[in-house]
């Protein structure tokens, strides 16, 4: 059986997604179909992860593999338990979130838009109603739904997942989708014919104003608005093919080229609800609009 080892720190940077799908590409599946993920040596991992760990898990599983996973810590299998996602995967039940702090794991067919809705009214944005303010949750719910069904629309993919978590002393909350369809890169090339130089420069296109994969549509992929809000109010990251693209609160964009190939597409929202306070009080007059 062929060994897939997790590392210690399991956050959305390069080098962690960087090893993990490295150790991907070493597998043949012609040799032995069985994978199993081991977590023995992982003591943390960031709750928008989980979405990462579901794309490869079914990543694994469409291209033939069988996978299990071993030596889960108690501490994260609370968590996933707490969150839906041993439950989705079949092993195990989910357990109360006596602190309504998780936005559950889900995956979905993309097809089913009702359901995916319903998630978003029923799942996520009710909790939102209980910890974030009136004027932030319009912001953030308008990406949310904004960033979903567009990527239904693009990626391509049969199904996706997301999840989501708020951080109370932190005043944080993140949200994080993932799919297992075409990548923006491999979209971008196929209806646009452009010739970039790297999967980073395709993925930074998307994002700008008036891009547009869809002739005599304005608008991209859906990322503009969500990239040029976000600057005001916290960190926004997309992983797609073979580009790891970061936008963060006062900094310039980080577009890093990975060795191995992310298969889909996982776009992370982290917001601080400090600075939608902030940003509240210093734009009463220009409300931001999606």
């Amino acid at each position: 059986m062929k060994q897939i080892t997790i590392p210690p720190q399991v956050t959305f940077n390069k080098d962690t997604i960087e090893y993990i799908l490295n150790n991907i590409d070493l597998l043949n599946v012609s040799k032995d179909n069985q994978v199993n993920i081991n977590f023995s040596q992982n003591t943390w991992l960031n709750a928008e992860m989980t979405t990462f760990i579901g794309n490869i898990i079914r990543t694994l599983q469409f291209d033939g593999y069988n996978v299990r996973a071993s030596d889960i810590s108690d501490t994260l299998s609370n968590f996933w338990s707490k969150n839906g996602f041993l439950k989705s995967f079949g092993i195990g039940d989910k357990t109360p979130d006596i602190y309504s702090t998780t936005i559950p794991f889900i995956e979905l067919e993309s097809k089913q838009t009702k359901t995916i809705d319903m998630y978003l009214n029923n799942q996520v944005f009710p909790m939102m109603d209980r910890k974030v303010t009136t004027s932030q949750n319009e912001i953030i719910k308008s990406a949310i739904f904004e960033l979903t069904h567009n990527i239904l629309e693009h990626s391509n993919s049969r199904y996706f997942c997301m999840c989501g978590q708020f951080f109370p002393s932190k005043k944080a909350l993140s949200f994080s989708i993932a799919d297992y369809g075409e990548s923006i890169p491999n979209h971008v090339k196929r209806l646009r014919n452009f010739k970039f130089g790297t999967d980073c420069d395709f993925i930074d296109w998307a994002t700008k104003e008036g891009t547009s994969t869809k002739q005599g549509i304005p608008g991209g992929l859906g990322l503009y608005d969500i990239k040029n809000t976000i600057q005001f109010l916290g960190s926004f990251k997309i992983l797609s093919g073979y580009g790891l693209a970061e936008y963060n609160y006062g900094c310039s964009p980080r577009l890093q080229e990975l060795r191995s190939r992310f298969h889909g597409t996982m776009i992370y929202l982290n917001y601080d609800l400090d600075k939608i306070n902030d940003l509240n009080l210093s734009f009463e007059d220009n409300p931001l609009i999606f």
